[in-house]
């Protein structure tokens, strides 16, 4: 990747979702920006770090971006803050979302490019206000309940006691991937992915 870089984690604002399941996104996005010590500002309605400059000659400013304007109108948030730096993804910048999928098992890692949003309201959203789904997703796996009239109610739970240890790992290697990706193409990132 030649052009700038926005790393957006998906999840909601707010203590009272801080560990559920649709906040992993938000839980990669703190990892990674605990290990940069990133100083973050805040707008209206996203949280964003200063321009981060990875490694001199290997990649462009990056910037990490938390929506805070729940996770359905998370497209909202990316679209004004490309606005405001005059961003144009794909453009002269490139898009990497870190979110959860349900249809995945706990802690299960994909990498894919240019896919649907396959009922993530989140990636909807995305999609509908920058008007193309051609970026990177990270999606990390949290299950599904058995009855799928309880979706809802079960991405904002929190992970049980067992699946924490396996959550914890899949962030800390997320974290890495999405590393892998500041310096490789998603190919060769994706041929290296072992669950």
């Amino acid at each position: 990747m030649k052009n700038n870089l926005l790393v957006v984690g998906l999840g909601n604002p707010g203590n009272k979702y801080k560990n559920t399941r649709h906040n992993i996104g938000f839980k990669v996005l703190d990892y990674i920006c605990n290990r940069f010590e990133l100083l973050f500002f805040e707008e209206n309605n996203y949280k964003y770090s200063e321009r981060y400059f990875i490694s001199k000659g290997l990649r462009k400013d990056v910037f990490f971006l938390y929506p805070l304007t729940y996770m359905n109108n998370s497209g909202e948030a990316i679209k004004n803050f490309c606005e405001k730096y005059k961003f144009n993804v794909n453009n002269n910048i490139d898009l990497i979302v870190i979110h959860d999928d349900i249809d995945m098992n706990i802690g299960k890692i994909k990498l894919k490019r240019k896919s649907g949003h396959g009922g993530h309201n989140g990636i909807k959203s995305i999609i509908n206000k920058i008007g193309t789904n051609d970026f990177i997703r990270i999606k990390i796996g949290i299950g599904r309940p058995v009855n799928k009239e309880l979706i809802p109610e079960y991405v904002l739970s929190k992970f049980s006691k067992d699946e924490i240890p396996v959550i914890k790992n899949s962030i800390k290697k997320a974290s890495n991937i999405l590393i892998k990706l500041f310096f490789n193409p998603i190919e060769k990132v994706q041929s290296i992915i072992i669950n």
